[in-house]
């Protein structure tokens, strides 16, 4: 797994310079280079700067990267433990079609769908066929996450 150096000098008069190294699992072609460049430091002020393949990395970038590693896997860690407790609820995701017609559907069971004039009321449309279909299960609006698509 290559390591690259990604710097650039940029500014008014290039007074300025920026450097990040990131691993990728592959060696880079010239053409995904200048893609990874564009990315780190396309959005400087005039940049003028490379991607180069380097065999090792300064100690305090090492340290610094297995520091947020570390950090990274404690914080998911405890993420995975706060989500195994946490409720979730049904989707309700609206996409507008064409002019005047709308379509709610569940997120997870897209044949479950219904049109409707405005999101509103397509969502009120999916809400009937919801309240037949659940008939053991009290259906309100409340009930479910309404996202727009």
């Amino acid at each position: 797994m290559p390591w690259y150096r990604i710097y650039a000098n940029h500014g008014p008069g290039h007074q300025s310079s920026s450097e990040v190294y990131r691993w990728f699992e592959k060696p880079l072609s010239n053409e995904q280079r200048g893609e990874v460049w564009d990315n780190e430091m396309g959005t400087l002020y005039d940049p003028i700067g490379k991607v180069v393949e380097v065999k090792s990395i300064p100690e305090h970038i090492f340290e610094h990267k297995v520091s947020a590693a570390e950090n990274a896997i404690r914080f998911n860690q405890r993420l995975l433990e706060v989500l195994k407790d946490t409720p979730t609820q049904p989707v309700i995701a609206v996409h507008f079609e064409a002019k005047g017609v709308h379509v709610a559907r569940l997120l997870m069971k897209p044949e479950v769908s219904a049109q409707g004039a405005t999101r509103d009321k397509a969502v009120a449309a999916l809400m009937t066929i919801l309240k037949k279909w659940w008939k053991s299960t009290p259906v309100t609006k409340n009930t479910f996450a309404v996202i727009v698509r």
